[in-house]
């Protein structure tokens, strides 16, 4: 079975972890990373951390050490700003833990955004998580 590279499996480990940083996995964030995770290629053992990532916080400092492909340390700084705003609350823990991940990699990331260059397919992908996440949510 296909599986995710380890830098791409790490940034996603990454992002669960970034979401349990405010003491609190919001059911938007889970909803709408349960979504992703059914639509990635993802071994047996993948699927199995992830999920225990889900119930069991993990340290984002060794998650994002662990992401070696700066294409995917990229693409965490842009997932991350999605994923926390899914909640609607852009806590305080989850901007200056961001904002500590860009610091420790200051020079690779200086212009974050000029370099994330996603195709509009990819685009509305996450949006479309997003909008069926917030629905579920809201129910």
């Amino acid at each position: 079975m296909k599986s995710l590279s380890e830098s791409e499996f790490n940034m996603w480990r990454c992002l669960i972890a970034l979401a349990h940083v405010d003491k609190k996995l919001h059911m938007q964030e889970f909803l709408y990373l349960s979504e992703v995770f059914e639509n990635l290629s993802l071994s047996q053992d993948q699927f199995e951390a992830l999920v225990k990532d889900l119930s069991v916080p993990q340290d984002v400092k060794k998650m994002f050490l662990n992401i070696k492909e700066k294409e995917f340390k990229t693409r965490f700084f842009h997932l991350a700003r999605i994923l926390s705003q899914i909640d609607a609350n852009y806590s305080q823990v989850e901007m200056k833990t961001v904002e500590s991940l860009q610091e420790l990699y200051h020079d690779e990331f200086t212009n974050v955004g000029s370099s994330v260059h996603e195709t509009e397919e990819e685009y509305q992908n996450v949006i479309s998580i997003w909008t069926s996440a917030s629905k579920k949510a809201a129910c």
